[in-house]
């Protein structure tokens, strides 16, 4: 059964539930990761997610973070697969 994609996660990149979906895709030692394929202005869009929990996951999402919060544009274009 495939994972419920966190409203969150829906809310942030503007998708539609109904023309969105989630699936495992690749893998981490310390982490989840997933690929959400969704419809946006008629064209397929793949999004790839990676989660996970503990102290050693919070030291590395605040790493990988940083660099992007000066320049929101780029993380949306480095997030987003076309």
């Amino acid at each position: 059964m495939a994972p419920k994609i966190d409203p969150a996660i829906l809310a942030a990149l503007s998708l539609d539930a109904a023309t969105t979906s989630i699936a495992s895709h690749g893998g981490s030692g310390f982490a989840s990761t997933f690929k959400i394929t969704s419809n946006v202005d008629g064209k397929e869009r793949l999004f790839f997610v990676k989660q996970g929990k503990g102290k050693a996951s919070e030291i590395m999402f605040t790493g990988k973070l940083l660099p992007f919060q000066s320049n929101p544009t780029r993380e949306r274009a480095r997030n987003s697969v076309t």
